[in-house]
C-alpha cells in the first residue's frame, strides 16, 4: 500500500536539518589562512639565510684579524707597509685552496690597517652583505674593527 503526503500535511515550523560539511566560503577562508602562514614561514627562513650569511662573514673577519694581528706581534712592530696592505688584501679575498687563509676569505671584502700610534694598529675589515645566492641583497656593508697594541 503506498501513502502520499499531502502538501498541507507537512508543518513548515519544523526547522531543516543543517548539512554537516563545509561552505565553500569557509573553505576559501582557511585556505587563505593557510597560504598567509607559508607565505611568513618562507620570508622568515629567507631571512634566517641572510642572517647566517652575515654571521658567517663576521666570522670570517674575526678569524682574519686574528691572522693579521698575530703576524704583526710575531714581528714585533704595529707599522704596516703599502706591500703589506696587499699582501693583507689579495689573502683576504682569494678563496682558492693555494691560499693559506682560504678558510677566512671573505669574496667581496676589504681591508684597512692605520696606525693612530707607532705602537698600535686599528684593523678594519668590510664586506658587502649578499643573500645566500650571492646576488641581491641590501647592499650595504658589515664591519668588523679590532684595535692591536705591540708592547
Amino acid at each position: 500500500m503506498l501513502r502520499t503526503i499531502d502538501n498541507n500535511m507537512i508543518n513548515h515550523n519544523i526547522p531543516l536539518k543543517f548539512s554537516n560539511g563545509f561552505s565553500l566560503l569557509e573553505v576559501m577562508v582557511s585556505s587563505l589562512l593557510i597560504s598567509l602562514a607559508l607565505l611568513g614561514i618562507m620570508a622568515l627562513q629567507l631571512r634566517m639565510g641572510e642572517y647566517s650569511l652575515d654571521a658567517e662573514n663576521r666570522s670570517r673577519a674575526f678569524l682574519f684579524a686574528q691572522h693579521v694581528s698575530t703576524e704583526l706581534l710575531a714581528r714585533n712592530s704595529a707599522v704596516t707597509t703599502p706591500a703589506d696592505l696587499t699582501r693583507w688584501q689579495i689573502q683576504l679575498t682569494d678563496i682558492t685552496v693555494a691560499n693559506p687563509a682560504a678558510g677566512m676569505a671573505i669574496q667581496e671584502g676589504t681591508i684597512n690597517v692605520t696606525n693612530p700610534t707607532p705602537d698600535s694598529a686599528e684593523i678594519t675589515i668590510t664586506w658587502t652583505r649578499r643573500d645566500e645566492d650571492g646576488i641581491g641583497g641590501s647592499g650595504d656593508a658589515g664591519q668588523y674593527i679590532t684595535r692591536v697594541i705591540v708592547l
